[in-house]
């Protein structure tokens, strides 16, 4: 006698079949754009938290650098022209560097530096905070990370630098606006003309 399967069982196989199948393009198919800019925006944003934290912690001054060319943030402790004469002499290590690499996907670039005091000299405008901290870029220049300083998290919380961000991921991209108080993302909505 020959034994034949049953409508349940043949439906329960295909199920089966049907929801393995399923996950399995899931996981193979590549992430989307939307989903690698939302990826990328929490990622900087808990990247931006905790060079903050660190900060606000140390009661000391971060800086953070962009690295296009790497594709990578890199943050540092910031020292005081002292600091890097006692270190020269001494045994210990330069200040520790967090660093973080974004995905291929992903191009940025800091757009607007904004919101610090402006003093002209004779050769040229110069913002007072980096005139004040030429003599600590040279002091800490053998310790700074490749690339170009954005962002300063300062002891107090405080976010210094550029403020404004483009992020560009295939089709998409978009605008975040780093808050100088939080250093929280905020995205930038383009006003449409009426």
């Amino acid at each position: 006698m020959i034994r034949r399967f049953t409508l349940l069982e043949l439906v329960v196989v295909i199920t089966v079949i049907a929801l393995s199948t399923a996950l399995a393009v899931t996981t193979l198919r590549s992430e989307s754009d939307a989903r690698a800019m939302e990826n990328f925006s929490q990622n900087l944003e808990a990247y931006f938290a905790r060079v903050r934290y660190r900060a606000t912690e140390e009661g000391c001054t971060w800086d953070v650098y962009l690295n296009t060319d790497a594709r990578a943030f890199a943050a540092c402790r910031r020292m005081t022209a002292a600091e890097h004469e006692e270190l020269s002499f001494s045994d210990e290590a330069p200040p520790p560097v967090l660093k973080w690499s974004y995905p291929e996907k992903i191009t940025i670039s800091a757009v607007e530096n904004r919101g610090e005091p402006v003093v002209e000299t004779a050769e040229k405008k110069v913002s007072i905070v980096e005139q004040r901290q030429q003599d600590e870029d040279t002091a800490n220049a053998e310790y700074l990370p490749e690339g170009e300083r954005t962002f300063r998290f300062y002891a107090d919380g405080f976010v210094g630098g550029t403020h404004l961000v483009e992020v560009e991921c295939g089709e998409l991209a978009r605008k975040y606006e780093i808050s100088p108080l939080t250093g929280r993302l905020i995205e930038v909505k383009e006003e449409e003309p009426k």
